[in-house]
């Protein structure tokens, strides 16, 4: 099949219909032409004509220029769902269910930090489990319940939060739920072994100086002060938890008499949003969501003691957040289709919210809009944008959500020698953590697109705006 690319604009890519006579919506790349054209984004692309043919899909298959090959739904894709024709994809949200970024202000600026960068970075990883390193936090079986269900409420309550993380968490840190009953026995028994973990893969921790800023107000909204200022990022997700629902959803979808059959790809099917395993579908990854929110804040809070404790004339509460996000979720949301407002249940996989202030009233971003994490490569440099008006009606109130793979874990592996990278990284002045060696190579610089023009295609869209730059000073692995 012959995938047909035609430039919308500079930064916009269609694909069009005719491509397969079996979509229903023309897809669209957030890139250059030039660039999605690439032969390394075959798999990517013929994974946006498929979801542009799932029932009930609105406006168009989205993908954000850090789109690359995933399960199902490409990582970086997003699709609406007509409300209508309620039906909601599993593999739209993908295993690991709220994977997302927190992005912390602290008082400290790069001097400071650097003087006592070794022990801090060695403090982080001593209070921090990476990799497979199991909870260090005690929860009991019966407190799993609460966290599913009350996610940074229940974070608060335990002291691991301040009223303020709250308030600058995306949906308050709390997902609605009605019933904890669809998350299994084994789903629980891994949320309590990984609970107030990193994990592996893509996750870190890095710590970052602002090295530009853009928009000074909304920089300051956004609680980034000064050119040197640290920040801290941390990327995680639902651990355990969020991969076993996915994995048992997953599997009671291919054999449930109710599911919608893709017809092309396996890993689309649908299950109607009414029908009782829909429901508990939906109910299990808003509890997914919010267990990875408290496992985030868990972090957060353990960042806050090694700073306060090396830096002993700071306090905990002087480190602020700044906002956390998720990437991967299904929610329902309104935006404009064809001029028309429309309920759709918006996919997002590796994709984040990028409202703009009328939609952010009642909320700490009412201002200026809503704030939009980019996470580069652990070599380079990562972004704070925010949201524009132009993104409801172009890309359903979505960005970006990170520099996107280059090349697969795999040909990383192969490719980089870790040895070669860390000296790289010295070199920058960058202190590198990492339990793993391997880790090391499969996530090298060199491995990931070039976050500035993933960043540069989003803002020529139109569809956020860059308000800071960050590079990194000093960096955790899995």
């Amino acid at each position: 099949m012959q995938i047909k690319l035609k430039a919308d604009s500079e930064f916009i890519t269609e694909i069009d219909m005719s491509s397969d006579s079996r979509m229903r919506v023309p897809g669209l790349v957030f890139s250059p032409i030039g660039d999605v054209s690439r032969d390394s984004n075959e798999q990517a692309l013929q994974q946006v004509v498929n979801v542009a043919m799932m029932q009930g899909i609105a406006k168009a298959s989205i993908a954000m220029p850090d789109f690359h090959w995933g399960y199902g739904f490409p990582i970086g894709g997003v699709a609406g769902i007509r409300m209508e024709d309620g039906i909601i994809s599993p593999g739209g949200v993908g295993y690991d269910i709220n994977c997302g970024v927190s992005l912390l202000s602290t008082p400290i600026n790069e001097h400071d930090f650097n003087a006592r960068k070794n022990d801090l970075m060695d403090s982080l990883l001593r209070k921090i489990p990476v990799g497979m390193e199991k909870s260090r936090l005690r929860i009991r079986e019966d407190h799993i319940e609460s966290i599913i269900g009350g996610g940074l409420k229940i974070a608060l309550e335990d002291g691991l939060a301040f009223d303020g993380d709250l308030s600058r968490t995306e949906d308050s840190g709390q997902f609605r739920v009605e019933s904890t009953a669809g998350v299994s026995k084994m789903a629980r028994k891994r949320g309590i072994s990984f609970i107030g973990t990193l994990g592996s893969g893509n996750h870190f921790l890095e710590v970052q100086r602002v090295s530009e800023i853009f928009e000074p107000e909304i920089a300051r909204d956004f609680l980034i002060h000064d050119l040197g200022q640290v920040m801290v990022m941390i990327h995680s997700g639902s651990r355990g938890l969020g991969h076993q629902v996915a994995l048992e959803f997953m599997t009671e979808i291919q054999n449930h008499p109710e599911k919608i059959s893709h017809p092309v790809d396996r890993q689309l099917d649908s299950i109607p949003l009414d029908s009782e395993v829909g429901q508990r579908y939906i109910n299990s990854m808003n509890c997914s969501a919010n267990y990875a929110n408290y496992n985030r804040q868990s972090m957060i809070s353990a960042t806050r003691e090694a700073f306060s404790k090396i830096f002993p004339s700071t306090d905990p509460e002087q480190y602020r957040l700044s906002y956390g996000i998720s990437h991967n979720i299904a929610r329902e949301e309104i935006h404009k289709v064809n001029g028309e407002n429309s309920r759709l249940m918006v996919h997002r996989k590796g994709a984040t919210r990028a409202f703009s202030a009328d939609r952010m009233g009642g909320t700490a971003f009412e201002k200026f809009g809503h704030p939009v994490i980019v996470p580069g490569d652990m070599g380079t440099a990562s972004y704070v944008l925010v949201g524009t008006e132009a993104s409801s009606e172009l890309s359903l109130g979505s960005s970006c959500h990170g520099a996107g793979r280059e090349m697969s874990r795999k040909k990383a592996g192969e490719s980089f020698n870790p040895e070669e990278v860390i000296l790289e990284m010295e070199r920058r002045g960058i202190s590198l953590r990492a339990k793993y060696r391997s880790a090391i190579s499969t996530e090298a610089p060199g491995s990931y697109k070039n976050i500035d023009m993933v960043v540069k295609s989003v803002v020529g869209a139109g569809i956020a705006r860059v308000v800071a730059r960050l590079t990194p000073l000093g960096v955790l692995k899995g």
